[in-house]
């Protein structure tokens, strides 16, 4: 069974370019809108939004977006109201705004989002696991410690 991902990219690939051509504009809005829904429905969307949301860096003003994720020459921007726009060398391949007229271009790029979450959860879980191993051997100091100043009080009471 393929990924939604895939599923999606191999939709658009059996799209033949001369048939895009020959649609009219609403057509293809109605096409792009609709590999967006399902997108949204497969969870794709909220992969991406994810992934900006926790790795990507904040706009300290937060005047046009909240969180921004960039791999040149990839950019993926994600507004507090929940506004996302993601380019590709300045073409936009996905947006909700304005809402009623999101659009996606199914692409590899779906891949690099879901390997680039995949690579931050990992770097997260590993920096998770040597804080607990960093707790635990302080914890192991600390009884060590303890033991040590109790024989010592024992030693002096003697």
């Amino acid at each position: 069974m393929n990924s939604p991902i895939t599923d999606l990219i191999t939709l658009r690939q059996s799209r033949s370019v001369a048939d895009l051509i020959r649609l009219s504009s609403d057509d293809l809005k109605a096409i792009l809108r609709n590999d967006y829904l399902q997108a949204e429905q497969s969870h794709i969307i909220k992969l991406i939004t994810t992934l900006v949301s926790l790795a990507g860096k904040r706009d300290g003003a937060g005047l046009l977006f909240d969180a921004i994720f960039e791999s040149k020459p990839f950019a993926i921007r994600l507004s507090a109201k929940g506004l996302l726009t993601v380019t590709i060398k300045d073409q936009i391949v996905c947006s909700n705004n304005p809402p009623g007229e999101e659009m996606l271009i199914p692409g590899r790029w779906l891949h690099f989002c879901k390997a680039q979450l995949d690579e931050w959860e990992s770097r997260e879980a590993a920096k998770q696991k040597q804080a607990e191993a960093e707790a635990a051997n302080t914890a192991q100091r600390k009884e060590l410690v303890s033991h040590q100043e109790m024989i010592l009080t024992i030693m002096e009471d003697v």
